[in-house]
């Protein structure tokens, strides 16, 4: 924990860590889990086989899914999705302006 660092920052920064290793759990969990089952069962059936395949795209999802687990955790994203600037004239009025001249 570094003092230097504002308190909201590292709030959010631990927010953003916590979610990311969630994501990570329930994405690999099941492949892992399923490898586990593969030990007890001496003759896998086709429900097995299609849960294990299931659960290989679910973990390559999960590197998939990080990108937009930090855009949408991160302060300035949601700082500019919330506060974008807004024109101080309509686009109509600021097409129908002569052009000035710069003389």
């Amino acid at each position: 924990y570094n003092t230097s660092l504002p308190r909201e920052r590292v709030v959010r920064l631990t927010k953003m860590v916590l979610v990311l290793v969630a994501v990570f759990l329930v994405s690999v969990g099941p492949y892992h889990v399923l490898q586990l089952v593969n030990l007890s069962v001496p003759r896998p059936s086709l429900a097995y086989h299609t849960c294990y395949y299931l659960s290989v795209c679910l973990s390559y999802a999960a590197s998939s899914i990080n990108p937009f687990i930090y855009i949408l955790l991160s302060g300035h994203f949601r700082h500019r999705l919330v506060c974008r600037d807004t024109p101080s004239m309509p686009s109509v009025e600021r097409e129908n302006q002569a052009p000035r001249s710069s003389f």
